[in-house]
C-alpha cells in the first residue's frame, strides 16, 4: 500500500516538474526605438530581449498617440505595441524627478486592461529620486495590441520631465516550484534504490 501511495506521489511530482517551465510566464522584453515611416513616428515596439530601456516622450493627442485613447490632454505620452506574442500583466515606467517637480504629484493613465497603478500614491515628488510607476491587471495587455501612457501634474511641462525608463518584468518559476522539482528528483532516486 505504501509503495502505491509513494508511486502516485512521485508521479505527481514528475508531472509538476515537467509542467513547471510553463509557469515561467512571459519572457524578457525590450522596447525598440520608434520606427519612422510614411505615416510619421510609429509605436515603441515591445520585442523579446532585455529591459529596462530608455525612451523619449512623444506628443499627446497626435500620432502615434491618437486623441480619444484616454491620454489626450496629458502633458507627456508614450505609445507602445505589444509584439511579444503573450499577455503583458505588469508594466513599469521609471521617471527621474528634477527640481522643477519637487513637491508635485503625478496623474497618469495607461489604456487597456492594466487598470491598477500607484501613480497617485507617489506624492510629494522628491527631487533627485526616481519614481517607479507600476501598472498591473488581469488578464493583461493581449499580444499584437497597441496601448498608450500619459502623465500630467501641476508643474509638469513637456520640457521639464526627463526621459523615462520602461521595464516589463521577467517572470521566472517561483522558488517553491523549483524546490518541489528538486525534492521530486531526490525522491525518485530514493525509491529506486529501495524498490
Amino acid at each position: 500500500m505504501l509503495k502505491q501511495v509513494l508511486r502516485i506521489t512521485i508521479l505527481s511530482a514528475v508531472v509538476l516538474a515537467v509542467a513547471s517551465p510553463a509557469w515561467a510566464g512571459t519572457i524578457n522584453v525590450m522596447l525598440d526605438d520608434p520606427i519612422f515611416g510614411t505615416g510619421g513616428p510609429n509605436l515603441y515596439q515591445i520585442y523579446p530581449g532585455a529591459s529596462p530601456t530608455l525612451l523619449s516622450w512623444q506628443g499627446c493627442g497626435s500620432p502615434p498617440v491618437p486623441s480619444g485613447e484616454g491620454v489626450y490632454g496629458y502633458t507627456d505620452c508614450l505609445a507602445f505595441a505589444n509584439d511579444t506574442n503573450t499577455y503583458l500583466t505588469t508594466f513599469e515606467i521609471m521617471i527621474p524627478i528634477p527640481t522643477a517637480l519637487a513637491g508635485d504629484s503625478f496623474d497618469c493613465a495607461l489604456t487597456g486592461p492594466l487598470t491598477l497603478n500607484n501613480c497617485s500614491s507617489i506624492a510629494p515628488l522628491v527631487a533627485g529620486t526616481t519614481v517607479t510607476l507600476v501598472f498591473s491587471g488581469a488578464p493583461g495587455i493581449p499580444a499584437n495590441t497597441n496601448f498608450y501612457f500619459g502623465i500630467e501634474g501641476d508643474n509638469v511641462t513637456s520640457s521639464n520631465v526627463p526621459d523615462p525608463m520602461v521595464s516589463v518584468p521577467t517572470y521566472d518559476p517561483s522558488t517553491l516550484v523549483l524546490l518541489a522539482v528538486g525534492m521530486a528528483m531526490l525522491a525518485m532516486g530514493g525509491v529506486r534504490r529501495y524498490a
